[in-house]
């Protein structure tokens, strides 16, 4: 089975725009937890090498969050709930 690749944010777009429409892709079954994390690998550079506070924030927030979450400290619809918080 044929994956489809992965988006990477195109500069000149908002990081932060970018993000959010990742989150919401996910929590709309647009894509999977995997994927959603697949992304942010991708685009971890991006937004360091951007120097937002802002974006970086975010992406070490969302990073956090399925730390957290692969570890058992919240259930599956309780990281949703903090991702929703994000948007």
């Amino acid at each position: 089975m044929k994956r489809k690749a992965h988006k990477k944010i195109v500069i000149g777009t908002s990081l932060v725009s970018g993000m959010r429409y990742q989150l919401a892709r996910y929590l709309n079954g647009g894509c999977g937890l995997r994927r959603l994390e697949e992304w942010i690998v991708l685009n971890m550079q991006h937004v360091l090498d951007s120097e937002d506070e802002q974006v970086i924030k975010m992406m070490n927030e969302i990073d956090g969050l399925i730390i957290c979450y692969g570890q058992g400290d919240f259930t599956m619809e309780e990281l949703r709930e903090k991702f929703r918080s994000l948007l």
